[in-house]
């Protein structure tokens, strides 16, 4: 799969190129977030604020899921269409295809 979504950030604003439909998508922070990590895949970007955890897909457009109170995020990464993103609550992955979202609670302790 070639490469087919770039990320820019424009202030308080995060934009998606999107060369599968030759376009840009964007999405506003909030007044008090900020991005703390990234990573894009060939078709998604994942995003983590201080708020939430944002996601965007070639095919799919932009996503959100809030971040629950005292939630430390592991890691992230994204390949092709997918994201996976793990805290210590909890595994989320992304379908960029779909913009459909998998969530499953981890084992307290983990």
């Amino acid at each position: 799969m070639r490469k087919q979504v770039f990320l820019v950030v424009d202030g308080d604003r995060l934009v998606a190129s999107n060369v599968r439909t030759n376009g840009f998508d964007e999405i506003r922070l909030d007044a008090r977030e900020r991005m703390l990590d990234s990573e894009e895949g060939e078709g998604v970007i994942i995003v983590i604020t201080n708020q939430r955890i944002l996601a965007y897909g070639a095919a799919s457009g932009w996503s959100a899921k809030d971040r629950n109170t005292s939630e430390n995020v592991q890691s992230v990464s994204a390949a092709d269409y997918a994201g996976l993103i793990v805290t210590n609550k909890r595994m989320l992955n992304f379908n960029g295809e779909t913009g459909v979202w998998g969530e499953r609670q981890r084992r307290a302790g983990q």
